[in-house]
């Protein structure tokens, strides 16, 4: 084998492991990616619920005006 054809050898070699390198990280990055998708939807979802939780507890508790005009009066 002359030189050359090593060093082509070492080349293509070098470039077939980069190329599958590349395709690898590219799918974990993907299904990273897919992961940290659903968790941030969830967390949506979590705060949302909390939200309706914390509305739905201040629409229980609502006293209307003329239920509250006693304490509001003087005297």
């Amino acid at each position: 084998m002359n030189w050359w054809q090593t060093l082509i050898v070492a080349l293509s070699t070098l470039i077939v492991t980069k190329v599958i390198d590349l395709l690898i990280s590219w799918i974990t990055q993907k299904r990273e990616f897919n992961r940290f998708r659903r968790e941030k939807i969830a967390e949506e979802i979590e705060a949302l619920k909390n939200e309706i939780g914390m509305l739905y507890e201040l629409a229980a508790n609502w006293k209307s005006y003329e239920e509250k005009q006693k304490s509001y009066l003087i005297g």
